[in-house]
């Protein structure tokens, strides 16, 4: 009975370890599935139905091809850089057949991200799992880590924006381009060659980051000691020449649109600030940039101790790439493909980090922009994706003690990183909603005029430049929209809980909107939960478009005061003179469900 006890014992101890590294994973996927539903719950709120205005300047390259009156310049020109930065011809061609096949709204943008982030998770699994062969806490825990920084509300930025999605598609294009090139250890064929160089031509098509997997791909095929890795240099370092052609930082920008401006002082103020900061921006300044870059949301607060672990990742990373080229140096074995890809998928993220500190150099308001670190949240979460699959490594590929610190420690460093402050992400749903209440504050006449200048684009007219586009083409908010022929038979939008109420403009919307006679703010308020799931909300006079409400919200966004009903109210403007009937059809728009329709009286 006493050995029996004590064998007990002794498996018990044997399996502490085991189960503290199980139970770490598992708990790890549940906070994953946690953030990947709250993330989907704010995504599904607020991604907006219609051309963001990033996404306007496309539009406008496109109006020729889009209405068949093209030419071959115009063809030509979808290959020139996007605000000089990026060539993005397939972001191009991504909005144009949105237009076509979905009237405009964006669909086409917000699927191609969603299928790249789950590209990538499917991309880590393959390469994990031939890593973590045996180890299914190994596998389960870089996986679940993957996913909690890929599909973190840290994130949400750029799935709410549509033309961000180039970011998610560009380096899903990149790692699988460096995956069919090395993921395995077996001959590299001419047509493995071939479909990479392809991903990683679109991958620079769709937006700088792709640029960087180019001269990534050779320093690949040299550590597998392929032959013609001059050839893949010689090549790559064309290309990159080729590429920055006509390629410049914002900061330039400035100064060419600065000296095509009459004087004021507006104008010297922009130009004194593009040469300061291309007088300051040496080495160490893009260096300091690019870690508080990597550890933001929390170097918003603080500009010291979030370095740390920045510093101690890169650190890492650098030591790994010595290990590497040590190794390929003295014709030993090289690391695992699972290694390598983590090592490229990091380098390929701190490599954008880096690009960044030498192109977007102006501190740029963040109601036209949004909060500027949270542009690039795509490659900042993605670099600490890739640094975890390198970290769980570090455990091993047996559950045992080693594995369960380094799981519990990366657990705990993840964590920091990606639940962001609540006024962070509020500070980031808010800049969201105004974006897209540019968009929603009416149809006012003033503001129609095309931009005489490339600096009329950074203004809040260029938003509704193209609103009799929208409506000559039925795009955006235009499209057509299911209302019931007999409206006179419709219930009372009070009858519904459905409270439409006149305000006067509040102060987000007073920066965009001129005095207008015409405009009346509406405020909408639905009671009770009906109003979760509502998108927006459109209003009709007879068969016309009147009026446009989005989602606004008072809370802290979190998954508690999102299941509250009674934080959601949705603010948007009326055009008075298209009330040409004393009744106002009013459709609560939902994503997963038909539209309800029912009337109240606007008009005066």
């Amino acid at each position: 009975m006493f050995l029996s006890t004590g064998n007990s014992q002794n498996i018990f101890h044997r399996r502490l370890p085991q189960l503290s590294a199980a139970l770490i994973s598992l708990t790890l996927l549940l906070v994953a599935g946690a953030l990947v539903l709250w993330t989907l719950a704010l995504w599904y709120k607020y991604h907006p139905h219609m051309p963001w205005r990033d996404t306007l300047p496309l539009l406008r390259d496109l109006l020729t091809i889009f209405e068949g009156n093209y030419t071959g310049t115009d063809l030509l020109a979808l290959l020139e850089p996007h605000y000089t930065a990026h060539r993005v011809l397939v972001p191009r061609l991504l909005l144009l057949l949105d237009l076509r096949l979905f009237a405009g709204q964006s669909h086409l943008f917000f699927a191609v991200g969603w299928a790249s982030m789950a590209l990538l998770l499917l991309l880590q699994g393959s390469a994990a799992r031939s890593y973590f062969r045996g180890c299914r806490t190994g596998l389960l825990a870089s996986l679940t880590l993957f996913t909690i920084f890929l599909f973190a509300p840290t994130h949400l930025w750029n799935l709410l924006n549509p033309l961000n999605s180039s970011w998610h598609l560009s380096i899903a294009l990149s790692m699988l381009a460096l995956f069919v090139a090395g993921a395995q250890h077996t001959p590299l064929s001419a047509r493995r060659v071939t479909v990479a160089y392809t991903l990683l031509t679109l991958a620079a098509l769709t937006n700088f980051s792709g640029v960087i997997a180019w001269l990534l791909l050779p320093v690949l095929f040299l550590l597998d000691r392929r032959r013609y890795s001059v050839w893949a240099f010689v090549g790559s370092g064309l290309f990159v020449l080729i590429y920055i052609q006509g390629v410049a930082s914002d900061a330039e920008i400035a100064l060419n649109i600065t000296a095509d401006l009459p004087p004021s002082d507006a104008v010297q103020d922009m130009e004194q600030e593009a040469q300061a900061v291309l007088a300051n921006n040496n080495l160490w300044l893009v260096i300091a940039r690019t870690v508080d870059l990597l550890a933001w949301p929390l170097s918003r607060g603080s500009q010291h101790w979030p370095r740390i672990p920045v510093v101690l990742s890169l650190l890492g990373l650098a030591s790994l790439w010595v290990y590497t080229i040590r190794n390929w140096w003295l014709h030993r074995s090289r690391l695992h493909p699972w290694l390598v890809f983590c090592l490229l998928g990091a380098s390929l993220c701190l490599g954008i980090a880096a690009s960044v500190q030498f192109g977007r150099l102006l501190t740029y308001p963040d109601a036209i922009h949004g909060p500027s670190p949270a542009r690039y949240q795509t490659f900042i979460v993605g670099y600490w994706a890739y640094i975890s699959g390198l970290a769980v490594s570090l455990g091993g590929r047996r559950a045992g003690w080693r594995q369960t610190s380094v799981l519990a420690l990366t657990c705990a460093v993840a964590l920091l990183l990606v639940l962001a402050p609540g006024a962070t992400l509020a500070r980031q749903l808010k800049s969201a909603e105004y974006a897209a209440m540019l968009y929603l504050v009416g149809e006012q006449q003033e503001l129609k005029s095309a931009p005489q200048s490339m600096a009329a684009s950074f203004t809040s007219d260029y938003a509704l430049a193209f609103d009799a586009l929208f409506s000559s083409h039925g795009l955006a908010y235009h499209a057509a929209v299911s209302i019931p022929e007999r409206r006179q038979d419709l219930p009372l939008c009070s009858n519904l809980g459905v409270q439409l109420e006149k305000s006067d403009p509040l102060a987000p919307l007073s920066l965009v909107m001129a005095p207008n006679a015409d405009f009346q703010t509406l405020i909408a308020r639905v009671q009770g939960s009906a109003g979760m799931g509502i998108r927006h909300i459109l209003i009709f006079n007879g068969p016309r478009l009147a009026g446009r409400l989005g989602p606004q919200h008072r809370g802290d966004f979190s998954p508690r005061q999102l299941a509250q009903a009674g934080h959601y109210e949705w603010l948007g403007g009326y055009m008075k003179s298209a009330a040409s009937e004393p009744w106002s059809t009013v459709s609560l728009e939902a994503l997963l469900s038909p539209p309800r329709s029912c009337k109240v009286r606007l008009s005066e």
